[in-house]
């Protein structure tokens, strides 16, 4: 269905789920499957939908429920990995710029460094 109300409600549900992505994207066709059978009086609005089956936080939930405890931790474990690889980059970063610095600092004359001699 092509309802921008019912892709912005689906969207808001598929924040809050922790699953794999294939997961995701099937349980949220489901569900705007599932709103596509209400009438169009019920899917015109955020606060129609939310009336009729809950709201997305609820809608989420009971979805999370439905997902089996090893997906969910093979996403956790994913989401871990990505975080330490982050980090990881970071750190990296942060040690090439110091070394550059120090280069830098043994290798070229500095304008300070000069006029302090002058004095």
């Amino acid at each position: 269905m092509n309802n921008p109300i019912v892709n912005k409600f689906c969207r808001k549900v598929g924040k809050q789920l922790q699953c794999m992505p294939a997961t995701k994207g099937a349980l949220l066709r489901g569900l705007s499957d599932e709103l596509s059978e209400f009438p169009p009086d019920d899917v015109s609005s955020i606060a129609g939908i939310e009336s009729r089956i809950g709201t997305a936080n609820e809608v989420a939930a009971e979805l999370q429920g439905s997902i089996p405890e090893d997906e969910i931790k093979r996403y956790e474990s994913g989401v871990r990995k990505r975080s330490l690889i982050v980090i990881g980059g970071v750190i990296a970063i942060c040690l090439v710029c110091m070394l550059v610095a120090i280069l830098l600092f043994m290798n070229g004359p500095f304008y300070i460094v000069e006029s302090i001699k002058e004095i």
